[in-house]
């Protein structure tokens, strides 16, 4: 993302022109269209449930992601996890 869409400081509003610049997975190409999978997966980011594993998995095959940028998405966002609780401990 980038450009005229910048949610990095939190989403608060979206406008309605910038929806063209999200990058958005269509749910049709997903090779489970069972949507109970998606409420049954435990959220926690750090250590994150066999049902959001396939879930990523899914979303990772439609993107046509390789190991290593799987890999690098994970290590991502884990840094960011961090640096929030850090920055919430410091408050």
């Amino acid at each position: 993302l980038g450009g005229a869409c910048e949610l990095w400081g939190g989403m608060l509003e979206l406008a309605a022109y910038e929806v063209a610049n999200l990058a958005i997975v269509n749910p049709g190409v997903l090779r489970e269209p069972d949507s109970a999978i998606f409420s049954s997966a435990e959220w926690d980011v750090l250590s994150p449930s066999a049902d959001r594993w396939k879930i990523d998995g899914m979303v990772f095959d439609a993107l046509g992601l390789t190991a290593g940028e799987r890999e690098a998405v994970y290590e991502g966002v884990a840094e960011l996890v961090e640096n929030r609780r850090r920055r919430a401990r410091s408050v």
